[in-house]
């Protein structure tokens, strides 16, 4: 008997995210993501050469609100929903006071916007949060 466990299937039909999944520790995500079964979309700012096969890929900065809504609407026009997001991208410096921080925006605006397409009496309030967001009003 094997002491191996098989998650090969664990994940079909999930679909992730992965900031930061173009090198090193993120692209290993990616692809375990992928052995698993998800539809995996990975985001950096460059594409890079360590791309793991069979994820898509969307350009784009967590490090901005405008970064944060092209890697949402890339994210969810790819994959059509999310389930797992992991925050693998780097940063050195901080986020200001009363700001939320890069994967805090990408999961509130995926979310968000996710609802919105599932339930179109949201649209406005999504949109509304937004804006709010962007003003620096929590």
């Amino acid at each position: 008997m094997s002491n191996k466990l098989d998650f090969s299937k664990e994940l079909i039909g999930r679909r992730a995210l992965v900031t930061g999944g173009t090198r090193g520790i993120g692209a290993a995500i990616a692809q375990r993501l992928l052995d698993a079964g998800a539809k995996v979309v990975v985001t950096a700012r460059s594409r890079g050469e360590a791309l793991p096969a069979g994820a898509a890929f969307v350009a784009g900065d967590v490090a901005s609100a405008s970064g944060v809504k092209v890697i949402a609407a890339g994210a969810l026009g790819a994959l059509g929903g999310l389930d797992i997001l992991v925050n693998n991208a780097g940063g050195a410096s901080g986020f200001p006071q009363r700001r939320q921080g890069g994967a805090q925006q990408l999961f509130t605006h995926a979310r968000d916007r996710s609802r919105a397409e599932q339930n179109p009496s949201e649209r406005r309030v999504a949109g509304a949060s937004d804006d709010a967001r962007e003003q620096g009003v929590q």
